[in-house]
């Protein structure tokens, strides 16, 4: 099993996946908010796994902006475990220096998923074939 954390921000986010021993593979320290940078996180995924199978995705619910990612995800197979963003301050404030950085938080969240095990939850009320929310054009969502 391996583990994506994704911290959610407005125009960047930023991903760790991590192995089922608790080792950070790899990071993808800031992608866009948009199809492009959703793209780079895919390209992430199938370069350092073997199946897209044994993957658990889970990210914040930082405002609105969560949601095209976590639609888009959907729209490619994976329901990603939604974690409130209080949760994740408090285990950064526990663990790890007590600063706000996002790979640290990208990790925090992969690790969160490895060891509570949480499981995914709907995305949103409505899923779309095509997430209304992520444009053809390169703004950010938002």
């Amino acid at each position: 099993m391996f583990y994506l954390g994704i911290d959610i921000g407005k125009f960047n986010h930023a991903a760790a996946l991590m192995d089922q021993r608790g080792k950070v593979i790899s990071t993808l320290p800031s992608f866009p908010n948009t199809r492009s940078g959703f793209q780079n996180l895919l390209a992430l995924i199938t370069k350092h796994l073997p199946s897209v199978e044994g993957l658990r995705i889970g990210m914040e619910a930082t405002g609105p902006y969560w949601i095209p990612l976590a639609e888009w995800l959907k729209t490619h197979g994976w329901t990603p475990v939604i974690l409130n963003p209080i949760k994740t301050a408090s285990l950064r404030n526990y663990g790890i220096r007590g600063s706000k950085i996002d790979n640290i938080d990208s990790v925090l969240i992969a690790n969160t998923l490895r060891i509570e095990g949480e499981q995914p939850q709907p995305v949103s009320p409505k899923l779309s074939e095509e997430p209304e929310y992520v444009n053809d054009f390169e703004t950010p969502v938002g």
